[in-house]
């Protein structure tokens, strides 16, 4: 073979490795782009909805052989959300997290609540005046959002989590004005 035909299939080869190496860069950046997406799907359910996250705890609701529940996902272990009211007739619905706090609603008999559940106790939610239409969307520190029904219109609504020491002192606060007003030193 002479100098210049090796030197055109040196040039070919140059140009084929450039093509695959090129071909391979764009397929890592987009494998990487793909990677940054995760699928989560609640073992037996038929179909999974994620609603809120908070550091790696994730809550929504999924679809289940004949019903809808809620979840908890930690990034391992799924736990079910269940409030243990033989009266609720639709099922809880987990919309927001925020450390243990966690946000939704569900229905009875009498309508849809929201409600917050800090890892033990479950609180209905009913923004007062409503016709039993109350539903919590989204959970920040001690702020909760969401929105009802008035009858009229749909309304948003920022209910701010009593402190439970403020409960307290203003029971105290109270008992102490009431004993002092007997006493008649105020």
């Amino acid at each position: 073979m002479n100098h210049s035909v090796l030197m055109v299939i040196s040039r070919r080869a140059a140009i084929r490795i450039a093509i695959e190496i090129s071909l391979l860069v764009l397929m890592a950046s987009a494998e990487r782009t793909l990677a940054g997406w995760t699928t989560l799907d609640k073992p037996g359910a038929t179909g999974t909805v994620a609603c809120g996250i908070d550091g790696s705890n994730i809550v929504g609701y999924c679809r289940g052989a004949t019903y809808y529940y809620s979840f908890l996902y930690n990034g391992s272990t799924w736990t079910i959300l269940d409030m243990p009211d033989p009266l609720v007739v639709e099922p809880i619905t987990a919309y927001g997290i925020d450390g243990s706090n966690i946000v939704g609603y569900y229905g009875d008999a009498s309508g849809s609540h929201g409600f917050l559940y800090d890892g033990s106790t479950w609180t209905t939610l009913d923004m007062p005046g409503t016709l039993g239409t109350t539903w919590a969307y989204g959970i920040d520190g001690s702020n909760i959002v969401g929105y009802y029904w008035d009858g009229h219109g749909y309304r948003g609504f920022i209910y701010a989590i009593p402190a439970p020491g403020a409960i307290l002192l203003g029971s105290i606060g109270l008992g102490l004005v009431g004993w002092l007003k007997r006493r008649r030193t105020i």
